[in-house]
């Protein structure tokens, strides 16, 4: 970074938000190479949400705005940059992330949203 300041935090994130259960039923489109109308809340387990639970959690990225950053992909998009990302790891890798995002997060509440402003690390 050239224009940051030295010892500020900058938070990388957008706007965009997503609720947890569509997100879900996204990644199993994608992870499972299934066409988009296809209904996959049979791979979800639904539950009763927790007491006082927070609807999400954004970031706020406008110090990182004010150097002229700004988001250059769609929501949709992100998630095809995982499985862009998922194609290019070892198997052992790949299957690991499957299982977890397929299958350990398969426990959802409703309607949190989550803000997309995470991003996988390889």
């Amino acid at each position: 970074m050239e224009k940051g300041m030295l010892g500020e935090i900058y938070n990388i994130g957008t706007t965009f938000e997503l609720a947890v259960t569509q997100l879900a039923r996204e990644l199993i489109k994608m992870m499972k190479n299934l066409s988009l109308d296809v209904d996959v809340d049979n791979w979800l387990e639904f539950v009763e949400d927790r007491p006082c639970q927070d609807l999400g959690y954004p970031l706020v990225s406008h110090k990182l705005h004010g150097l002229g950053w700004r988001p250059r992909l769609t929501g949709t998009r992100r998630i095809l940059t995982i499985g862009w990302k998922l194609k290019r790891l070892s198997n052992a890798a790949s299957h690991w992330l499957r299982v977890n995002i397929v299958t350990g997060f398969g426990k959802l509440h409703r309607p949190t949203l989550v803000s997309y402003t995470f991003s996988f690390v390889f």
